[in-house]
């Protein structure tokens, strides 16, 4: 089947260069024919992309590893979601995406359009097809994604895709941008055609607009996604370190974002036309430039294509669409003249400039952050600085001088971006409530005055409960007065916490001033046509949709920044090395690690080292029918102890009993019952055993044949265990490369003993995960599944490559995320644990 892909590949490349050529010529030529055939050859090139997707992804469920493409990014161990999602998972099968997804929008697109001047119609489908065209050239020339093994028909098996891409999330986020990216060629298209025959009237926008609309919500979707997969599968508690290729989605997010607000001052008044024009140029671009940032090298990023060879044609083709898209703006400059202008400050069209200019202030902050390390290696560069920064000394204004190639990272931007971001964010809030044209103070004091107070009295009664329980806590902690803990807490206070008390103020100043906007003019409604309040409001939403979406968005956004503003209430508790039984705290949590087993997952290609973690709030302790499940199931054995204690923050119930040799006949039936068993198999004697020697062997054939290395561990395991039990303290002896090992005992009676606690098959404590002895008290503890929150964070070991994957384990609650990663560190008897509290986090999703 790849030959066929090849073939259609080429016809693809044949069939859109003519389609382009046919455009020019209806536009040139005025022709309807022309431009009738020129659709029908964006249709026809449609069905061939569609048939080489077709062709990629027979060949990922077939396993056709003759394809270099299909042997590199998938085996046949992987789920069929991943082989799915595995057609993207590199750069060829990316750009594949891109081919087919612009030409089903494109031709989507002109057919909305095809009642237009054909002109215009076809300079847009002459640019469709190029900016289509330029993707064929790559993957015919450079990047095929069909290209198969010359010398032999292909490996057994593939390499499987990359671990940290087998996340559901990670499954749909790079189609998501990417298709965010490919949608704003729509709006170039026309706008660009719009300047070339000088049609410069609304309809551009009109016909763009939707489509920028759609650019935009799947940016927000990549970006978003993205957020959650890097919150989930890196193990570092947060979900945005300003990594350079998300930057690269995230600046023409705000270019398009401030588009989607001026072209609406365009729509309703015929002004900024200039700046739009160049919004659209400037969009376009920076999507280009977000591939170029992924395949160029210019930067260091965990997102990157590490040997992408398309970083040349990337470039040229920036230079290309800069070039054009700057001369046909100067060409038309003097016609895109306004017909009005902004008559007021006090207007809403004054604040969407206001809105523009600071989402463009926006994209270039992010911009010069991620390039910075290379800016600032140019001699040239740091010479220019260095020279205006002794300048500004010689004059009273201390500035560093740079001396080598510096990177700015998460907190640079963090310190210029919040406040940047907070700023946006009044806009939002204030820009709706303002009328348009111009408005007067008094008519302001009116609009803005309820929204006003409903935010401002929640956020003050809030901040003053939360000064209060800061002071009380600190001053407990210092054993002092509620004065004294907050003198020490002011102390602590720094700028991120006062910026995130004026981000949920706004926040929610946006929330309730849409919420007063859509309550009055559902009362106006109401007054003039009678009917119910909710029929009213009903009504007013359907009539005008375009209003009222906007205002969800808005409030989006408002929940979107409560999320930003929990991060600086996060708590945090630092790598901590835990063994069994062990805790530590965090927040109003206590987290304790009460197991651990290895398995192998049946269909993934993997092994999970998965831990289990019991999370209780502060001062919760195991629950009372967790106790009589225990002390019952004991009392039944004959085996009841003498006493029996719980204790706030830990899971744990404490047994007592008369003798350590109860104790340990207890420990023992529970350790063989729940763990050796569970794992093991009993295997039959050989001669030369001896008397006292039993032979074990692994129930999971397939994680030992997979990870050769666990028999150790899991042998070490053992020998901890059974070195200390009633039952003659048993050696365990094994043989490096031998799945199986031998235990032997000083006696055949304590043979037999250990036999008979094998053949028993009564059940186990219901839901028993950790049993263990307290040196220090002499007692039994034991945990259940039931007490508190389970959490299982994991360490994926992937057989086809080498560093494993961290799976966090997160207890999502209405108001915050409890937060564990384990990292990875095979063979040792503890675990490493991070653990997070994180206030709101979930408004981000």
């Amino acid at each position: 089947m790849q030959p066929l892909g090849t073939l259609l590949l080429h016809l693809a490349f044949i069939l859109t260069a003519l389609t382009g050529l046919v455009g020019i010529a209806a536009a040139v030529l005025r022709d309807d024919r022309a431009l009738r055939a020129a659709r029908y050859g964006m249709l026809a090139a449609v069905f061939v992309n569609l048939a080489m997707a077709g062709v990629l992804w027979h060949g990922y469920f077939s396993h056709e590893f003759a394809s270099k493409y299909i042997a590199t990014y998938s085996d046949k161990s992987m789920p069929l979601i991943y082989l799915f999602t595995s057609f993207w998972g590199g750069e060829k099968g990316a750009l594949l995406f891109w081919v087919t997804i612009l030409s089903i929008f494109a031709a989507i697109a002109v057919h909305q359009a095809r009642d237009r001047d054909v002109s215009y119609v076809g300079w847009a489908i002459a640019i469709l097809s190029g900016a289509t065209f330029f993707y064929d050239i790559l993957m015919v020339f450079e990047a095929n994604p069909f290209e198969t093994f010359l010398t032999f028909d292909g490996p057994r098996d593939g390499q499987g895709l990359n671990p940290l891409l087998q996340n559901p999330t990670m499954a749909i986020h790079p189609p998501s941008l990417l298709t965010g990216f490919i949608a704003f060629t729509v709006p170039f298209a026309f706008g660009a055609s719009s300047l070339i025959t000088g049609r410069l009237d609304d309809q551009w926008a009109r016909d763009t607009r939707k489509w920028t609309i759609v650019s935009w919500l799947f940016l927000t979707t990549g970006l978003v996604l993205g957020g959650a997969w890097a919150y989930q599968e890196l193990g570092w508690g947060g979900f945005w370190m300003w990594d350079p290729v998300e930057n690269a989605g995230l600046i023409p997010w705000f270019t398009a974002g401030a588009f989607l607000h001026s072209i609406i001052v365009q729509e309703r008044y015929g002004m900024l036309r200039r700046w739009n024009f160049t919004l659209v140029c400037l969009t376009f671009l920076l999507t280009i430039f977000g591939t170029f940032l992924t395949r160029s090298q210019l930067i260091v990023s965990i997102h990157a294509f590490a040997d992408s060879k398309l970083s040349e044609y990337f470039l040229g083709y920036m230079i290309l669409i800069g070039v054009v898209s700057t001369g046909l703006l100067a060409w038309r400059w003097k016609a895109m003249k306004a017909e009005t202008r902004i008559q007021s400050f006090l207007s809403r069209e004054a604040f969407f400039v206001l809105n523009n200019v600071l989402m463009l202030l926006c994209a270039f902050i992010v911009m010069w952050g991620t390039l910075y390390s290379k800016i600032s290696a140019s001699e040239t560069f740091r010479a220019g600085y260095n020279a205006i920064a002794s300048g500004l000394g010689a004059i009273g204004i201390p500035m560093d001088t740079i001396h080598a190639q510096q990177e700015l990272g998460e907190p640079w931007f963090n310190k210029v971006m919040i406040p940047a971001g907070v700023a946006l964010l009044i806009l939002t809030a204030i820009g709706p409530l303002v009328a348009w044209r111009r408005t007067t103070w008094t008519a302001l004091n009116k609009t803005f005055t309820l929204p006003f107070v409903l935010a401002t009295v929640p956020m003050l009664l809030g901040t003053i409960g939360i000064v209060l329980y800061r002071s009380f806590s600190f001053g407990e902690t210092v054993m002092g007065s509620a004065w004294d803990g907050y003198q020490l807490w002011a102390l602590t206070v720094e700028g991120t916490d006062l910026f995130a008390f004026v981000t949920i103020w706004f926040a929610l100043f946006v929330m309730t001033g849409v919420a007063v906007e859509y309550w009055r003019g559902g009362r106006i409604r109401q007054k003039k046509r009678g009917g119910s309040m909710a029929g009213s409001m009903l009504v007013l939403a359907l009539r005008a949709k375009r209003r009222y979406v906007g205002y969800i968005v808005h409030v989006g956004m408002a929940l979107v920044f409560l999320g930003f503003a929990g991060s600086a209430f996060k708590k945090h508790a630092p790598e901590t090395p835990l063994h069994t039984g062990e805790s530590l705290s965090v927040g109003n949590y206590t987290v304790t690690f009460v197991g651990m087993h290895e398995r192998w997952i049946e269909g993934a290609g993997y092994m999970a080292t998965q831990t289990d973690v019991l999370v209780m709030e502060r001062g919760e302790t195991a629950p009372t029918s967790d106790v009589a499940k225990v002390t019952a199931y004991l009392t039944a054995r004959g085996m009841t102890p003498v006493h029996v204690e719980t204790r706030p923050n830990s899971p744990k119930i404490i047994l007592k009993f008369d003798s350590a040799e109860h104790r340990e006949r207890v420990r023992e039936e529970l350790y063989v019952s729940s763990v050796l068993k569970e794992r093991f198999q009993l295997l039959p004697r050989r001669a030369g055993d001896g008397p006292t020697a039993l032979r074990f062997g692994f129930k999971d054939e397939r994680l030992i044949q997979a990870f050769p290395p666990i028999i150790h561990k899991q042998v070490d395991d053992v020998r901890r265990s059974l070195g200390s039990l009633r039952s003659g303290r048993g050696e365990v002896m094994s043989t490096p490369g031998v799945a199986e090992f031998t235990v032997k005992w000083p006696s055949e009676a304590d043979v037999a003993r250990f036999q008979a606690l094998w053949r028993n098959e009564e059940p186990s404590i219901p839901g028993l995960l950790m049993v263990r002895v307290d040196p220090v008290e002499d007692a039994l503890e034991v945990a259940l599944d039931g007490t508190g929150y389970r959490l299982q964070p994991e360490v994926r070991r992937y057989v086809k490559h080498m560093n494993p994957t961290t799976e966090v384990a997160i207890w999502s609650r209405l108001h915050e995320d409890v937060y564990l990663a384990m990292r990875p560190d095979m063979g040792q008897p503890f675990i490493n644990l991070l653990a997070f509290v994180n206030p709101m986090i979930n408004l981000l999703w």
